[in-house]
Parts: C-alpha cells; structure tokens; sequence
C-alpha cells in the first residue's frame, strides 16, 4: 500500500494523465477480482441446483399423486374404465352433482 501511495504522489506531481502500477500489482489486482466473481458464481450455482431440485421433486410428487387420482388409487387401470364406461360415467356425474349444486340447492344459513 505505502509503495502504491507513493507511485500515485509521484506521478500526480509529474501531471501524468494514466497512472500504471507495476505489471505484477495489476496482475494480482486482476487474478483478486476473478476470484471473487469465480467465488460469487459457484455460491449462485450452487442455489439454482438446490432450486431446481426442489422445483423437480415438486413436480414428481404431483405427477405420482395425479396418477393415483386418476386411477383410482392405482387400482383401475385404463382398460378397466374404457370397458366400465356407463358405470365410470354415472360415477362422474354423481361426483360433479355432489361437489357443484346449483345455486338454488344450497341453503343459506343465519339471519
């Protein structure tokens, strides 16, 4: 530090317009600066895969439960549906029934 103190006296006394340290100081500085963008990336690399693993298993553990959901557990297959299509249809509208009343059905409750 005191040897690029100085450097920077010595020339601002001259008047010079572009004060260079010495090629070793500037490579130091430069190799300094790499280092800790190299350092900063592998930090940021490292978040995006535990991000993007987090999001993967998210999505296979929807995948998994979505498959169960449509097959009834895993105990249907799509054969046994296409070959029970009235049964599987009558299953259907019940549930919609059931979930999705018309508005006059449903019974207000309180003042």
């Amino acid at each position: 530090a005191d040897k690029a103190a100085s450097i920077i006296l010595r020339r601002a006394d001259r008047n010079v317009g572009l004060i260079a340290f010495p090629w070793p100081m500037r490579l130091a500085t430069l190799y300094g600066g790499s280092v800790l963008l190299a350092l900063q990336d592998s930090v940021a690399y490292a978040e995006t895969e535990r991000r993007l693993q987090q999001a993967y298993e998210y999505a296979q553990d929807n995948y998994a439960q979505t498959q169960k959901n449509i097959f009834i557990g895993g105990s249907v297959n799509a054969v046994h549906i296409i070959r029970n299509w009235d049964a599987f249809i009558a299953r259907v509208k019940s549930d919609m029934n059931a979930r999705f009343r018309p508005a006059d059905e449903v019974r207000m409750t309180g003042p």
